[in-house]
């Protein structure tokens, strides 16, 4: 290359050329002025150019800073990105630079990250520093929450621990532990330690909800089917219902005896849930003793009735019970005793009967008799290993099916010695016949009967206390309990184990039996000759086997439910109920007769009444379906407010393929060596807002993402979080869930649907009820008035001493008009707590939704009653004085202080159901206006004084009933279903029953929910009381509904052509009068 002319001017200084010298970019330049564009550096040994914004010249760039304009920069260390690199929060790095901000943990491209605040964390520092903690399992939420608002708090939840808590009312977390804070945690904990951890229980929970809610689920369409099929007089599908019920039962009855195994293990003492499953037993065989008594009615359709409500409307509450008591214990087993067994033990027995398909109640084939698989889904004892073994009567021999005691003939309800399925004894009759030695006891059996005993004393306890007189602490000393105390024991060699007993019976050839005696005289001659011998006695018979063991309580329940339904299915083929083989019974779709020994008429008459069934039960079927009562499981799991929180993410990884060489501008002196004339350096792709680069589609660079993750699209929150920065991403609805579900939860709203249904056939008005929920806020502010009108206009209208003060009910005065805000009352001041305040300051302050309603819509309530009503649906209420006895009145006290402070932080479910109704009628009389307001007291005590007409009293009800204030009504209304659901609890059977029913419920509420508002109550006023809730409670579906003599104001097109803000009072009773009068 030749030297530059004298003449020849610096493309950069315009200065001559001198000494050495760099041509490049088609210009020449002193070697010092040859630097980078953005920095000043001299890149004569490696550059690399770029063009101007108007492309009309070149300059050369540094590699820092060609690559920063590239957006090709690692943030960690300001070099260029020329190979693989990640990016994240919206920055690149080397793949050895992507660490942890506080451990310096280099991520692979397959490891997860956390961000928060623009910054990067490792799993561990992001748990321990920035994750919220789940109100259920107190572990890091790091994928999927659920936030709600409860008490003006937000609370996070996994939300498979929402569900958890929601429908059994369990936290997986120890109760009250505290969360530690980071340091502490970081000093306990490494990060494959806290790793493992968050794994097993993320896997705890996710199995806990989905093995119990299928478990419920099989379990409520058992009952569902029981009760469709009994309903339509398809009996004995109905039965077959009932036997795949009772193998729920069962297995649940068998894990619960694991349970209390790994207690009496431990020496714990286990929960109690002996009533629970008698309960339980009973609603059982009372819902077998109606269908053995269906003959009665003379009809082949029984219907919906109320004992057959209560009934299944009792079997769900009570199994939903057994399950939170056996989910309760099992984690108290992990938690606090490190049985990790207990609860995957637990789970595994229910979801073992899930896989069977012939265990679920849509499987109804009538000819499919194959048993359930070889496997012992409850109790070995009765497993299905028969070759007579069924889904109805698990084996049990149905010539003689027997549940008494083989020694004194009573039936055995109690734990027991069994030989073989059907020969049992109680515990007070077994013996050796010789030497009348006892055997040694369970554990469990001891602890059965000392708990009894203690319950009994307890109850000679309150006695005492309700009728003032002062109890012996003497007779506390029970020397049956300390009798039994050594019946676990050999005491002293008077005992022997259960396995030292032998069974002698007599060989029938040897006796010596009459001719022709009965087959009854026959198996009491070899009865009177059986004998139970000890080991030590053994040598008195000829002959003597093995086999005696003990049989649970819980072990004895599911015989005694196997014995009732075997009875039942021998009751109904007695009749002819079941059909012969190969022909469906009536019900079945399908149904074929026998063509080979039927005539074409009966055939014809055996299909029209197959027609009828299969109608009557789809019709009443698809009623339950499409009904707006029904709610059901997976609606209410799809309608939580869930987010997915992105704070974990795969790395996105990038990697830059043909990198950018930088060119060499090699120093000259004034006879320089030539310059290696590469072709010129194509620009890499780019996003289009960098306008400082020229974009091509030939570019030389191209960038290839790997491991990129799932897009997940971002959208804005409802409302932020205050307590951390994450961005919150919303997560996709997952379309395998089932809508069509029935859960236990769904049981009363399915049986009070049903009885509504019964109602309104009943009925058979002219015009469609309209229930108040229903209406808009214009449409109710005209109902108001049209019932203030009507009252004014009835007998009542003499007991209306001041009008305002009804108005005042009606509506909300304004104070947005010049003269409202003039004489605008003095603002008062906001009360804490919840005693005193109004339940519209309630609901304002910690209003939930709830839907403990008479239909599928929802309700607003105070927080606090949404949880003393769950929580009584989670006990049973079958304890007798519920809503009568005051409870402990010291705790009361303590538990009132502490709820009304918003300091209490304890599980109500632990209290009894005593003690939760005598909180509720606490609360309910510490409103500051109860639910029906003092303005309407003087109202409702005439009315029963002077009203003696029952349709007229009724009519007036009605209509002060619709004054209510919105909060008031809503309240009301749960309540009051909820109370009606507790009277179905007040007679189970003839021993056990609250006794609470509709008439005693009144009496006891009325106190808490209409009283004056100053003077006390006299015993008059409070019988008068008493009469008006009566009556709501018992016709209270009637009560929801506007009254049907103001639908024709609703239908008044002119009133409702008025805008809004337009209407006023003057304008609404003009209307009442033209409408009413019209009559």
């Amino acid at each position: 290359m030749s030297s530059p002319a004298p003449s020849e001017l610096c493309f950069e200084c315009s200065l001559p050329m001198s000494g050495q010298f760099v041509r490049a970019l088609g210009n020449i330049y002193h070697l010092d002025c040859f630097k980078c564009h953005d920095c000043g550096k001299v890149v004569a040994n490696k550059f690399f150019p770029i063009q101007s914004k108007d492309s009309s010249t070149s300059f050369p760039l540094c590699e820092t800073h060609y690559f920063k304009r590239l957006d090709l920069i690692c943030y960690n260390c300001n070099m260029a990105l020329r190979g693989s690199y990640i990016t994240a929060c919206g920055k690149k790095y080397h793949t050895n630079h992507f660490t942890c901000s506080i451990c310096h943990l280099i991520f692979g491209p397959k490891d997860s990250y956390y961000e928060h605040d623009q910054q990067v964390f490792c799993h561990f520092h992001y748990s321990t520093r920035f994750a919220v903690k789940c109100c259920g399992c107190k572990v890091a939420i790091l994928k999927q929450f659920v936030e709600i608002n409860r008490n003006n708090l937000n609370e996070h939840w996994h939300p498979e621990c929402y569900m958890i808590n929601k429908f059994w009312n369990v936290k997986l977390a120890r109760p009250n532990s505290k969360l530690l804070s980071s340091s502490e945690e970081e000093s306990l904990e490494t990060p494959l330690a806290l790793l493992d951890k968050q794994k097993r229980m993320e896997e705890h929970v996710f199995r806990i909800w989905t093995v119990l809610s299928a478990f419920e689920e099989s379990s409520a369409a058992c009952i569902s089917e029981m009760l469709r099929h009994v309903s339509t007089g398809a009996y004995i599908i109905a039965v077959r219902m009932a036997g795949k019920f009772i193998i729920h039962v069962e297995v649940l009855f068998a894990a619960m005896d694991k349970i209390e195994d790994s207690f009496i293990k431990e020496g714990l003492k286990s929960p109690s849930h002996n009533r629970e499953a008698r309960m339980l037993c009973r609603k059982t065989v009372s819902f077998l003793s109606i269908l053995s008594h269906t003959h009665e009615a003379g009809s082949r359709r029984m219907g919906i009735t109320k004992e057959l409500l209560s009934l299944v409307t009792g079997l769900a509450h009570y199994l939903k019970i057994l399950i939170r008591i056996a989910l309760t214990a099992s984690l108290k087993l992990d938690r606090d005793y490190a049985d990790i067994e207990a609860l995957p033990a637990f789970l595994d027995k229910l979801s073992l009967l899930l896989q069977d398909p012939i265990s679920s109640a849509q499987h109804d084939n009538a000819d499919d008799e194959r048993q359930l698989k070889q496997v012992s889904y409850g109790y070995k004892s009765m497993s299905t290993s028969s070759k007579k073994s069924s889904v109805i009567g698990r084996g049990i021999s149905s010539d003689n099916p027997t549940d008494l005691c083989f020694a004194c003939n009573a039936t055995i309800e109690d734990d027991c010695v069994r030989f073989g399925l059907s020969l049992r004894w109680t515990l007070d009759c077994f013996r050796c016949d010789e030497c009348h030695r006892r055997p040694i006891l369970p554990v469990r059996s001891v602890r059965d009967r000392q708990r009894d005993r203690e319950r009994q004393r307890d109850k000679r306890r309150d006695q005492a206390a309700e009728s003032g007189i002062a109890y012996d602490s003497s007779t506390d000393y029970d020397a049956e309990i300390a009798k039994l105390e050594r019946a676990s024991t050999s005491d002293g060699g008077r005992r022997l184990p259960i396995e030292d007993y032998y069974l002698s019976r007599p060989n029938p050839a040897t006796l010596a039996i009459p001719p022709n005696v009965s087959h009854k005289a026959v198996m009491a001659a070899e009865k009177a000759a059986t004998k139970v011998v000890c080991t030590q006695c053994k040598h008195t018979v000829s002959h003597a086997e093995k086999g005696f063991t003990f049989s649970t309580k819980l072990e004895q329940y599911s015989y005694l439910l196997n014995v009732a339904l075997t009875r039942l299915y021998m009751v109904l083929k007695t009749r002819g109920a079941v059909p012969p083989p190969k022909q469906k019974p009536i019900g079945l779709e399908n149904s074929k007769s026998n063509q080979g020994e039927a005539s074409p008429d009966l055939l014809d008459d055996q299909k029209k009444r197959d027609r009828e069934a299969q109608n009557a039960s789809k019709e009443v079927y698809d009623s339950w379906r499409d009904s707006s009562e029904l709610k059901r499981i997976r609606p209410q799991e799809l309608e939580l407010d869930r987010k997915l929180s992105a704070t974990a993410r795969l790395p996105r990884r990038s990697t830059v393929v043909e990198s950018p060489i930088g060119r060499s501008a090699v120093p000259s002196e004034l006879f320089p060596s030539p310059i290696d004339d590469h072709p010129p350096i194509k620009q890499p792709e780019v996003q289009a807002a960098q306008p400082a680069l020229t974009i091509k589609p030939d570019s030389g660079v191209r960038i290839v993402h790997e491991n990129a993750p799932n897009v997940i699209s971002e959208l804005k929150p409802q409302f932020s979080n205050s307590d951390n920065n994450e961005i919150i991403y919303t997560s996709q609805t997952d379309k395998s869930l089932d809508s069509d579900v029935v859960s236990l939860v769904d049981m009363p709203q399915i049986m009070e649907a049903s009885q509504a249904r019964e109602q309104r056939k009943s009925l058979s008005r002219s015009n469609k009820n309209i229930l108040m929920t229903e209406l808009s806020s214009l449409e109710s502010l005209v109902v108001k008035h049209a019932a203030l009108y009507l009252l004014e206009r009835s007998e009542m209208s003499k007991h209306i001493e001041n009008l305002d003060d009804l108005l005042d009910l009606v509506e909300q005065k304004k104070a947005n008009t010049f003269w409202g805000k003039f004489f605008k009352p003095k603002k008062e001041q906001k009360k804490t707590g919840i005693l005193g305040c109004t339940l519209d300051q309630l609901v304002e302050r910690a209003g939930v939704e709830t839907t403990m309603t008479n239909g599928q819509y929802k309700l607003t309530i105070p927080s606090l009653f949404d949880d003393l009503l769950m929580a009584m649906r989670q006990v049973d209420m079958s304890v007798e004085g519920v809503f009568r006895k005051n409870g402990n009145i010291r705790k009361l006290r303590e538990l009132v202080e502490a709820i009304d402070k918003e300091v209490y932080n304890g599980n109500l479910t632990e209290e009894s159901p005593v003690q939760l109704a005598a909180l509720l009628k606490k609360f309910l009389a510490g409103l500051g206006d109860p639910i029906f307001p003092h303005k309407l007291y003087k109202l409702y005590t005439n009315l029963q004084l002077e009203i003696v007409d029952e349709a007229t009293r009724k009519r007036i009800l009605h209509l002060l009933i619709t004054l209510l204030p919105k909060s008031h009504r809503d309240l009301l209304e749960v309540l009051f279903v909820f109370l009606r659901w507790v009277a179905s609890f007040s007679h189970v059977d003839e021993e056990t029953g609250s006794k609470m029913d509709i008439q005693n419920l009144a009496i006891t509420i009325a106190p808490s929910v209409l009283y004056p508002p100053h003077s006390p109550y006299n015993r008059e006023d409070t019988i008068i009381c008493n009469r008006s809730i009566a009556e709501y409670l018992e016709d209270q579906d009637e009560f929801y509904c506007v009254p049907e003599e103001i639908l024709p104001i609703l239908y008044d097109q002119e009133l409702f052509s008025f805008a809004t803000a337009e209407l006023t009072r003057k304008d609404i009773r003009r209307r009442c009068e033209v409408v009413f009068n019209r009559k």
